[in-house]
C-alpha cells in the first residue's frame, strides 16, 4: 500500500523535505520528527514480521532521490536495495529499538540558499548522544 500526504504540510519549492509553509525551522522540525517517529513505528513491525537482516548486512546502499521525495519502510528499502536518508536512519533505528537499544532520528539542517528553504538530512542518535550517519556508511558522499 502507498500513502500519499498530499496535505500541503511542506514548501513545494524544496526539492527535498524543507519548510513548512509560514511555520518556520522550529514547527518544520517538530512536524517532520512526528513523521520520522510513525515510520520508525511501522519499521520496527516490519523488521519483525519480514524477519529483514541488520541494515548493514542488507544489501541496501544509499541513493540520493531526485525531485518527489518518497518515504519507504524497511521492507520496501530491502526489496529496492536502496534508499535515502529518512528511509535508512528509520530502519536503523527501528533495528536498535527492537534489540533494546535507545535510539532515536537525529535531523540536521542547512539553508539552501538558492531556494530560501531548509534541507534537512536524517541521522541516528545514540543514548549517549553519539549520532550515527546509515546514509554515510551506505555510501554517500
Amino acid at each position: 500500500m502507498k500513502i500519499l500526504f498530499d496535505v500541503s504540510l511542506f514548501s513545494r519549492q524544496a526539492v527535498r523535505v524543507g519548510q513548512i509553509e509560514g511555520l518556520g525551522r522550529k514547527n518544520s522540525e517538530w512536524a517532520l520528527l512526528i513523521l520520522l517517529g510513525a515510520l520508525v513505528k511501522i519499521n520496527r513491525r516490519v523488521i519483525r514480521k519480514a524477519k529483514l537482516p541488520p541494515l548493514y548486512k542488507a544489501g541496501v546502499r544509499y541513493v540520493r532521490e531526485q525531485g518527489t521525495e518518497n518515504w519507504q519502510d524497511a521492507l520496501k528499502t530491502y526489496r529496492r536495495g536502496i534508499g535515502d536518508c529518512e528511509d535508512l536512519a528509520c530502519w536503523r533505528v527501528a533495528e536498535l529499538l527492537n534489540n533494546g537499544k535507545d535510539a532515536r532520528p537525529f535531523i540536521r539542517w542547512r539553508l539552501d540558499p538558492a531556494t530560501k528553504t531548509y534541507i534537512y538530512h536524517v541521522m541516528v542518535m545514540r543514548a549517549n548522544g553519539q549520532i550515527e550517519d546509515p546514509s554515510r556508511v551506505l555510501g554517500m558522499s
